[in-house]
């Protein structure tokens, strides 16, 4: 049987029993001896209890004594007397033994070894023990340390170190930012604002004349005015060098203040290069460009001469433009209904022509009712964003010490609800600030962005009457394609397109000046959610991301630390097993030393 699991019956060891009553006593000496059936430990011989002596029940020491008495009779003396007796097998299994232990000693101690640096590491993330007090004082200190510097370098913008991209808050509070900044432009009003007025050049789905095919917009412009006693045949003369009322401003015919009443020192639109972030909201550019040429005495400066005589070439009157309504101008738009409703509901002793002074902040109101929803939305997200930055820090910090990380974590939500509800109170405290208040602003911006927009409709005015007079806006010779000649006898066909009506105009004005305000507003609010209530919320001393530091801990009464830091039955108790397991490593280990 042996021999299956030992075929080279090297481990194996070959005991003979009941040697006292074998009958030949010759064979199993030469077996004993190794001589018929080898082995590598060889053989030893045992003399067990008889019947009779166990049911005498010998002693151990006498079953001994009769096993020495029988082996030291012939013919048993031949055998060595390490090979007789149980006694013999006894010592020789435990010197085999013990060789056996001694051989593998190292490997033992390298197994020792390894399991107390992992016991040790183990003991180590639970922390030092905290019985009293001031340990758990410490254990909290330690920690809020390593979570404060944690989150201000996230705040910071420094991530390395860093190993999860939710922990990164600055980067993610930045999109945010920024997506909502966008949200507000491009969604944040109710209704769009009108475009700039169309230019010539977009009435496509018209055939042009003869007249039409030749005609270039307005890039900038100089009128040209001609005076009745001038004639508008003459040719004008090359030689006319000296600047006339005309030309200065200061004749009979001098342009002063526009009829919305702005002077020109930019052309650029309130609806464009005024403000490029505000295209998504406010539709595409249309302003006039190079308008620098224009006078600062007036909107535009004559360079007719008294005495000129321009001529022309007749044609018969044509209507060239089509009625008020028929181009895309916006005028049919939803923003431009609103206008009517309110101008409509708020009628009352105002003369024609004139405003109600409910019309505008009505409009305004009514223009920024999604400002509250998307702030709280944007709002909610930061407070996700950091909610879930804060439990990374807590899980990369903490490791094993589940207990206290929760409590920490309790704690940390309800100081991120308090912290919630006042971002939302300020929300809608703001909002409440701009439903309810005058619409007032000392941004001179404004003032600026509402001359863009009249400057911009009396250029389009311009444009409409050289397009409606082609044959009379033009000089023979060397007048340039930017020169618009003024016959004082077509002067109301020019009041016509610049004065349609006194509603028209006091809608235009009214959508202008809503405009203008409108995205004053709305750089301020997002500045506002952003700067304050965003910012607050996350650098706030006692906020959410913030408050629990080393500072805040040292603060906190005993019975606080004590609740918060104290371990919990499970904990203590495998604190004791880990401890108890080193103990016995160390033991082993001082043997394996000694032994190997």
């Amino acid at each position: 049987m042996a021999s299956k699991h030992d075929f080279l019956l090297k481990r194996t060891i070959g005991v003979i029993t009941k040697c006292d009553i074998t009958q030949d006593k010759n064979q199993i000496l030469s077996l004993a001896q190794n001589e018929e059936k080898h082995l590598n430990h060889g053989w030893f011989v045992v003399r067990n209890r008889k019947p009779e002596e166990i049911k005498d029940n010998i002693s151990a020491a006498e079953r001994h004594y009769r096993e020495t008495s029988f082996f030291d009779s012939d013919p048993w003396t031949k055998l060595p007397g390490s090979r007789r007796g149980i006694q013999a097998l006894k010592k020789y299994l435990a010197d085999l033994l013990c060789k056996r232990i001694q051989e593998i000693f190292p490997s033992i101690l390298e197994t020792v070894k390894r399991r107390q640096a992992a016991t040790s590491t183990e003991m180590a993330k639970m922390g030092p023990a905290r019985n009293t007090t001031e340990e758990k004082r410490t254990h909290l200190t330690a920690f809020a340390q390593q979570l404060y510097s944690l989150t201000s370098q996230a705040l910071r913008g420094r991530y390395q170190g860093l190993t999860h991209d939710a922990l990164k808050i600055r980067k993610h509070i930045r999109e945010a930012n920024d997506a909502f900044a966008l949200k507000m432009r491009f969604e944040g009003h109710c209704v769009p604002f009108q475009m700039a007025p169309p230019r010539l050049e977009d009435r496509k789905h018209e055939t042009p004349s003869h007249n039409e095919k030749s005609y270039k917009p307005l890039t900038s412009a100089t009128i040209n005015t001609v005076p009745p006693g001038s004639g508008l045949f003459a040719k004008r003369s090359p030689k006319q060098t000296k600047p006339t009322n005309h030309e200065t401003g200061r004749g009979p015919f001098s342009w002063g203040p526009s009829p919305f009443g702005a002077s020109a020192r930019s052309s650029a639109s309130l609806f464009g290069a005024a403000d490029r972030n505000s295209n998504g909201v406010f539709g595409q550019s249309q302003s006039p460009s190079n308008a620098s040429a224009v006078s600062p005495l007036g909107l535009f400066s004559s360079n007719s001469a008294a005495g000129q005589q321009p001529s022309r070439t007749p044609t018969p009157e044509r209507q060239i433009l089509p009625k008020v309504g028929a181009w895309p101008d916006g005028r049919s738009s939803q923003i431009y209904t609103w206008i009517r409703e309110e101008i409509n509901n708020c009628r009352g002793t105002e003369l024609q022509g004139t405003l109600n002074p409910d019309v505008l902040p009505a409009l305004f109101h009514r223009q920024v009712a999604k400002w509250k929803d998307i702030a709280t939305s944007h709002f909610f997200k930061t407070t996700v964003i950091t909610g879930m930055a804060l439990e990374l820090a807590l899980e990369s910090i903490y490791g094993a010490d589940d207990i206290v990380a929760h409590r920490i974590r309790v704690q940390v939500r309800q100081v991120q609800k308090a912290a919630e509800a006042q971002g939302l109170l300020q929300i809608r405290q703001r909002i409440d600030e701009i439903n309810t208040r005058h619409l007032q602003t000392q941004n001179p911006i404004f003032e600026e962005q509402i001359r863009k927009a009249r400057l911009t409709r009396f250029t389009a005015a311009l444009e409409r009457y050289r397009f409606k007079r082609p044959s009379s806006t033009r000089l023979d010779g060397d007048s340039t394609e930017n020169e618009i000649v003024v016959d004082l006898r077509d002067v109301a066909v020019l009041f016509d397109q610049i004065h349609m009506s006194n509603a028209q105009n006091l809608e235009d004005d009214v959508h202008d000046i809503l405009k203008s305000y409108y995205e004053l507003a709305l750089r301020d609010f997002i500045e506002y959610v952003n700067q304050h209530v965003v910012e607050s919320y996350l650098t706030d001393p006692e906020g959410p991301v913030m408050f629990f530091n080393p500072t805040y801990v040292s603060r906190l009464p005993q019975e606080r630390i004590a609740e918060i830091g104290a371990e919990d039955a499970e904990m203590a108790a495998k604190r004791e097993e880990l401890q108890a397991r080193i103990e016995r490593l160390n033991r082993a280990e001082a043997i394996a030393l000694k032994y190997s």
